[in-house]
């Protein structure tokens, strides 16, 4: 199961700044288009924005 790590996170927190109106699904077809060999489900992203810290 792919998790995101450090720079994974700050990667998606950038990502929300420059579209905070995009969906889970949204978020997620960007990362998979970025990172094709690593594939990540909209659940993941869900974990990863409210996860803390």
């Amino acid at each position: 199961m792919p998790r995101f790590d450090r720079h994974d996170l700050d990667v998606l927190r950038a990502r929300l700044e420059a579209a905070p109106d995009a969906t889970c699904n949204a978020h997620a077809a960007w990362r998979n288009r970025q990172h094709p060999d690593c594939p990540v489900a909209r659940s993941t992203v869900d974990r990863a924005i409210t996860r803390p810290g």
